[in-house]
């Protein structure tokens, strides 16, 4: 089982792998992140933290014909409007 505390871990490890995966991709190269999850902290907070360290990157908006919410940097998918979907993807390009 998860504790509350658990999350902001979570989003640290999150962000790691992010920054880590970045390096592999091409310049004008696209890199999706996307979670699971519903909570602010490990999406558009992490997306966030990502952008401050990484200048190269920007922030590619994208749409879905699937019911969603549109975040600052992402789309936020919930169960009860996404047939039971709850997750989130942002599309970040390398310039």
């Amino acid at each position: 089982f998860r504790k509350e505390g658990d999350i902001a871990e979570l989003a640290k490890i999150q962000l790691a792998i992010l920054s880590n995966v970045s390096r592999y991709v091409k310049q004008g190269g696209a890199l999706y992140y996307s979670t699971c999850s519903l909570i602010e902290c490990e999406n558009d907070k992490t997306v966030e933290a990502f952008l401050k360290e990484h200048a190269e990157y920007s922030v590619e908006k994208i749409d879905s014909p699937l019911a969603h919410d549109k975040k600052k940097y992402g789309l936020q998918f919930l169960p009860d409007t996404a047939y039971g979907a709850g997750f989130y993807v942002c599309k970040l390009v390398k310039r």
